[in-house]
């Protein structure tokens, strides 16, 4: 006899949503890797989190990014950029395109 076990709570996997993909695009600036910095990708009407990118602060040569993700919503108006103690700052050499539109 197969004994069965069920849970109960769990949540359901991640994957059940449908997600749209972007494209990351840019090139990093030239100079010496001190540190990995987090990019976030903002959806600036509703100002939230949709994805991260994490990537060094500078290369020794010259770097072109090109990062396709998934995001819940490639049509909504999205940038990239860092954070700091007051604000958003948009990347000036990142930039976040949905592939299809643009």
């Amino acid at each position: 006899m197969i004994s069965q076990t069920t849970v109960t709570g769990a949540p359901g996997p991640l994957t059940t949503a449908a997600y749209d993909t972007v494209v990351v695009t840019g090139a990093l600036p030239n100079g010496d890797t001190t540190r990995t910095v987090t990019y976030f990708i903002v959806d600036t009407a509703s100002k939230s989190i949709v994805g991260t990118v994490a990537l060094p602060d500078a290369v020794k040569r010259k770097t072109s990014v090109s990062l396709t993700l998934k995001v819940p919503n490639a049509s909504a108006s999205l940038a990239i950029g860092t954070f700091d103690e007051d604000s958003f700052r948009p990347s000036s050499f990142l930039s976040v395109r949905n592939p299809i539109r643009n």
